[in-house]
């Protein structure tokens, strides 16, 4: 994803994570994601998680991007941190969609 040397300040909100790797992809990665199945979403999920966890250092000092995530799963159903940031993701791509026409 990013290079060692990071070149933007940590993201501290759940938006900010989300439009920071938007304007990370290209237009057809940002197509392919919304085409995604759940089952191959979640499975996307999971193989990016340690990138994400990494790069936005979720469990090594980024206290309120994690403190975003979880308010932002609710109490009653906490769902995984890199989860919540790439629905956030999916959820503004799909908005964008209504602006861009991908063929």
């Amino acid at each position: 994803m990013m290079s060692s040397d990071k070149k933007y300040s940590l993201p501290k909100t759940v938006d900010q994570a989300a439009e920071l790797l938007i304007s990370d992809l290209l237009i057809e990665h940002l197509h392919a994601i919304t085409s995604l199945s759940e089952s191959d979403f979640q499975k996307l999920c999971k193989a990016v998680a340690p990138y994400i966890i990494d790069d936005f250092q979720l469990y090594t000092g980024n206290d309120a991007l994690l403190f975003d995530c979880f308010c932002q799963s609710g109490t009653n159903n906490p769902i995984d941190p890199v989860t919540i940031i790439l629905s956030s993701l999916r959820k503004k791509i799909t908005e964008l969609d209504d602006i861009f026409i991908v063929e």
